[in-house]
């Protein structure tokens, strides 16, 4: 368990950004460093050779300290993220390195007179054990280093298999290495009267194993709030850029109609600067006449906050920085953020549309009286005016078409080959013939 809280802090150590890397890298070590350090000591705890035992106090602090090196350096590799073999063999040795030194220098804080013997080829086993294990745990945990979402995962294999292994390697590690130690059957342990004694030690392990769950839970809780953190700004500062991009106006108002954000369409369209505009009252941007007619809109929109579309508001007079009105059409969306509500209002300047829209109004107008006056000069004349839709082979006639034939309006099909039926039949080819001319822009009709 301890490794593996060691494990996920170190894991998320290279995706973390720079003013929080000392935080994590200092936890990350000691927290790693205590846990290999605790795990062989429980070992130590479990020994007994029949006299009392107790450990020195300078040598128990180094041993510590190769375990929380050892780890810093590895931590470090990964952090710089050197996923290679030659960082892979660089961290295994410091790694192995830290492990034995903090095992033979926590033997060596027992103080035992005479000293302790060891069995040269299980000491030089338990150094293999401690590289070998080393190495296939800090692979994995390279491997897993370098893949950000499973970095920040609560659970992972990959880190529980690292886990085990380290765990393991600690722990083959220990029991060759006590395998490997000959006591003197009159060894006394030296350090008893000055040293830490075991229920001393005990208490300090425990210590140790809660500081580390202590450090892994406040480490996990503060990524975790920084991430949500980081969530929240990427998703604000892509709002942002949306809205900024936008080719109609934008601004968002807060629930006091202080404008907070307005992209470029919206200052270009009203004249101001960012700066002049970020702050102030919304009613800058209406005729003074309007504000508090405006400010009694807005209240009632906060009050029943839904979304409207431009289609729903009828357009508004809008002032530009130098006094200029133009009309605008805007359409509203209510936004919830903690608790507050803010609007964003999308502009549309409508001068154009409105502008065109009253030139085809008089261009209509014009066209009714110029066919009020054909039709008057048709009638007192007696000439007729007829269409002819080549697509649909229909005929269109005014009612002076229908006197000149004779013929009633529900009569005849009105289509080419009922109007060709009705002429004579000396004038159908020329007829005919002027017709098509006309059709193929030859000529004009008479």
């Amino acid at each position: 368990m301890a490794s593996f809280a060691a494990l996920s802090i170190a894991a998320r150590i290279p995706f973390v950004e720079r003013r929080m890397l000392w935080l994590w890298m200092g936890g990350g070590s000691i927290a790693m460093g205590l846990a290999i350090w605790s795990m062989h000591f429980v070992g130590m705890l479990a020994f007994h050779i029949g006299i009392p035992l107790a450990y020195d106090v300078p040598l128990t602090i180094i041993s510590i300290c190769y375990a929380v090196i050892a780890t810093a350096i590895a931590i470090t590799i990964v952090r710089l993220k050197f996923n290679n073999n030659l960082s892979l063999i660089v961290s295994t040795f410091f790694m192995g390195t830290g492990i034995a030194a903090m095992h033979y220098t926590g033997m060596d804080a027992l103080k035992m007179s005479p000293e302790i013997l060891y069995d040269q080829t299980l000491l030089v086993l338990s150094l293999l054990i401690a590289y070998l294990a080393s190495f296939v745990a800090l692979r994995l945990f390279f491997k897993q280093a370098m893949n950000a979402e499973a970095a920040h995962r609560t659970f992972d294999k990959t880190r529980l298999y690292a886990a085990i292994v380290m765990g393991g390697a600690i722990a083959g590690m220990h029991y060759t290495a006590m395998e490997a130690a000959i006591f003197d059957p009159r060894s006394v342990c030296t350090a008893v009267d000055q040293g830490i004694e075991s229920g001393i030690m005990s208490i300090l392990i425990v210590l140790g194993v809660i500081l580390i769950i202590a450090i892994t839970i406040l480490l996990l809780m503060l990524d975790t709030k920084y991430a949500d953190n980081r969530r929240l700004q990427i998703s604000e500062q892509r709002v942002r850029q949306v809205i900024n991009s936008a080719p109609q106006g934008m601004i968002v108002v807060n629930a006091d109609g202080v404008i907070e954000q307005v992209n470029r369409s919206a200052l270009t369209m009203f004249g101001y600067s960012r700066e002049e505009l970020t702050g102030q009252q919304l009613e800058i941007l209406l005729p003074v006449s309007f504000h508090e007619k405006h400010a009694q809109l807005r209240q009632s929109f906060l009050d029943a906050p839904k979304f409207r579309t431009m289609a729903a508001t009828s357009d508004l007079a809008a002032f530009k920085k130098n006094g200029d009105e133009f009309r605008v059409e805007i359409g509203l969306s209510p936004m919830h953020v903690d608790n507050n509500i803010s609007v964003l209002a999308t502009i549309i300047d409508i001068t154009e549309r409105l502008k065109m829209e009253n030139e085809l109004r008089l261009q209509q107008a014009a066209l009714e009286h110029a066919n009020k006056r054909i039709m008057l000069a048709t009638d007192v004349t007696g000439i007729g005016i007829w269409e002819y839709d080549l697509e649909s082979n229909v005929i269109i006639w005014d009612d002076t078409m229908y006197e000149l034939y004779g013929v009633l309006h529900d009569e005849t099909p009105c289509t080419y080959d009922s109007w060709e039926s009705m002429i004579h039949a000396d004038d159908v080819e020329y007829a005919t013939k002027n017709l098509m001319q006309v059709v193929q822009g030859q000529r004009e009709y008479d």
